[in-house]
């Protein structure tokens, strides 16, 4: 690895940021090997617990560690790239260990961000609601009928508190990619519901989440992990951002453009997953 490194060994000059809860949380203490390799990603797993490096062009997720590399040498860097471990205060990428203090923190608990200060207004979440409308006309994805109807569904057991497990079941797996349509959709939904302070409907759909999941088999490993964050509260770093904006009454657009530019169409899957989170916490509280 070309970094520079100081007399001990720790290097300065290869990790941009790290999701701080990483470091925070002892369960994610562990040395991780490697899982599989994609374009700008190369995903690390010990045990059911998955970390991924990332060139510099990724926006930082609950999982993702973002390199000081551009997409042209990362691709060259992976070959040699076998383990990660994350500690207290270090992550060490093979023998290279980088300090906490010398990279970025990224911030990720959008539920402790909203329970710490207030859930987004009736005003506010009408300006996200109208953003994420635009965004999706402007996407011109062709929409998938029965994804809308088993989203539909899963919005009516949710309102009812009735079926929800079924209903969650019936999305996630379904659709194509590393993260399905369906999956991206219930993270979304699980966002939308913080943003309206709906914290009930939330731990209702967070905890089905996790129980579902636990079953290896329902959907991709990069999936279960994103679906796991979530269900916790964590999601990528953009969504804080954009509650921080928003609630601050400033310009969101470019970051709505983000989210919905994320993947062929898993960021207007997200989005629209949001909006169906936004509708029932609205209306719930």
């Amino acid at each position: 690895m070309n970094a520079r490194e100081s007399k001990t060994g720790e290097c300065r000059a290869m990790i941009l940021s790290v999701p701080i809860h990483l470091f925070e949380h002892e369960m994610y203490h562990q040395t991780y090997t490697l899982h599989s390799t994609y374009q700008h990603t190369q995903n690390y797993c010990h045990g059911k617990e998955l970390v991924a490096l990332h060139d510099k062009s990724r926006i930082p997720s609950p999982m993702g560690i973002i390199l000081l590399y551009d997409a042209w040498a990362f691709e060259r860097l992976k070959a040699v790239l076998r383990t990660v471990r994350v500690e207290e205060h270090a992550i060490t990428i093979n023998d290279v260990r980088v300090l906490k203090t010398d990279v970025r923190l990224s911030r990720h608990d959008l539920k402790q961000t909203i329970c710490s200060h207030r859930p987004l207004g009736e005003g506010e979440r009408k300006v996200l609601q109208g953003a994420i409308e635009d965004e999706i006309r402007c996407a011109g994805l062709r929409q998938l009928p029965e994804l809308e109807r088993r989203a539909d569904l899963l919005g009516t057991a949710l309102a009812r508190k009735q079926g929800v497990a079924d209903a969650i079941k019936a999305l996630i797996g379904f659709g194509e990619g590393l993260t399905p349509s369906g999956d991206d959709i219930v993270c979304g939904l699980l966002a939308g519901l913080l943003y309206t302070g709906a914290m009930e409907l939330f731990e209702i759909a967070g905890t089905t989440v996790l129980s579902i999941i636990d079953d290896e088999k329902v959907t991709s490993q990069v999936s279960r992990s994103f679906l796991k964050f979530g269900g916790k509260g964590l999601f990528i770093e953009t969504l804080v951002t954009l509650y921080e904006r928003l609630a601050a009454h400033e310009s969101i657009g470019e970051l709505v453009q983000i989210i919905g530019g994320l993947g062929h169409r898993s960021g207007t899957d997200y989005l629209m997953g949001i909006q169906l989170g936004l509708q029932l916490g609205g209306s719930d509280r």
